[in-house]
């Protein structure tokens, strides 16, 4: 036993020598082993610690740019997606308002179309009633030879309407499928 504690004393003599942990040679000769044998781990432990350190700071400030430029690129990405979604919105609202105000000046050029007025009794001969659209009293349209005085008076404006027309009542050419 004795022998095995010689032989680690010696090496741990020649590990403070190597490594220069305690100093002068008086200061050597005046520290005891479990001193230096402490002062020895506690040296290692604080190089292991400090190069351990360094090494995690180094790995944290590299992920920290990588996550600063992932973020800076997401945000470019994202801004641009952003862009782009507004500008299709935007041409898609426009689309929408021309489509709208054709659509209300196509409604607004065909008149008023009453279907209370295409309901009223018909009163007059008309070969048909312009497929349900001026279907009151003051119907153009009746069969070639009439001799009805209120068909021959209300039909006094034309002897020909062209069925691919309605006419209202002031006689003006419409075109319903416009």
């Amino acid at each position: 036993m004795a022998k095995a504690e010689r032989k680690l004393n010696k090496a741990m003599d020649k590990l403070d020598r190597k490594f220069n942990l305690t100093g002068s040679k008086e200061d050597h000769n005046s520290t005891s082993k479990s001193d230096r044998n402490l002062a020895y781990h506690q040296n290692r432990i604080d190089r292991m610690l400090s190069e351990q350190t360094a090494k995690i700071e180094k790995e944290f400030n590299k992920f920290g740019k990588h996550c600063s430029a992932q973020g800076d690129k997401f945000g470019k990405h994202c801004s641009a997606q952003g862009d782009k979604f507004g500008k299709h919105c935007s041409a898609q609202g426009d689309k929408f308002t021309r489509e709208m105000d054709k659509l209300s000046s196509k409604c607004s050029s065909w008149g008023p179309r009453s279907l209370s007025h295409c309901a009223q009794p018909k009163t007059c001969a008309c070969s048909y009633y312009d497929r349900g659209i001026n279907c009151g009293s003051a119907c153009k349209r009746y069969p070639v030879g009439s001799t009805s005085s209120s068909a021959q008076s209300a039909n006094s404006n034309s002897d020909f309407v062209d069925p691919n027309y309605y006419y209202d009542n002031s006689m003006s050419k419409k075109n319903p499928f416009i």
